[in-house]
């Protein structure tokens, strides 16, 4: 027999079990809502990253690598990597879970270890940024409190929370559908 039989026979013996990972014990709501966490996580912080990386060079000529506004947006887009690299092995472990041979899952755990790696260097980056940043960020908050400029307008603001909102409904409708389909189609005991 040879391991790739012996991993396929594995996998089809654990979801037999349950159609869901067993950190979840069965539970499809609980599944439902991780998978709706991790895969709204992976999305948002793609956005961000998108986001930092074409400020960081419209603003080239602008903010030279030693400003505060080069290094904040850095530090935001190194986070928002840190969590991409993390999150998305978990989504495709979440979502292949007892849908692929035993040989695909073992290659998605090592990404997953993998992406532990990579994210270590990832996160010490970003915290190293804040060290360095944190005091010029708290002195121009400060200098704003005297001309009455210290505070977030939250109803002007909040028109550009609503497509972020709404895709939030999406992911949790998608998960959640996921979750149902793989309880109804996924056990077969």
């Amino acid at each position: 027999m040879s391991t790739s039989q012996i991993s396929a026979k594995i996998t089809a013996i654990s979801t037999t079990l349950s159609p869901y990972p067993a950190s979840f014990n069965g539970n499809p709501w609980l599944y439902g809502m991780s998978l709706a966490s991790i895969m709204t996580i992976t999305m948002f912080v793609a956005v961000i990253w998108g986001w930092m990386i074409r400020d960081i060079w419209r603003d080239r000529f602008i903010d030279h690598p030693t400003t505060p506004a080069f290094l904040f947006r850095l530090m935001v887009a190194i986070i928002a990597f840190t969590a991409f690299i993390r999150c998305l092995p978990e989504v495709a472990y979440m979502t292949c879970y007892g849908e692929v041979t035993g040989d695909t899952m073992a290659a998605i755990l090592t990404a997953r270890q993998v992406a532990n790696v990579i994210a270590l260097p990832s996160a010490v980056g970003w915290a190293t940024i804040l060290v360095l940043i944190y005091p010029f960020v708290m002195l121009a908050l400060k200098a704003n409190r005297q001309y009455g400029t210290n505070r977030v307008d939250v109803l002007n603001v909040w028109p550009r929370l609503v497509r972020p909102f709404t895709t939030l409904i999406v992911i949790l409708v998608i998960a959640s559908l996921m979750a149902i389909g793989k309880g109804a189609l996924g056990h077969h005991a």
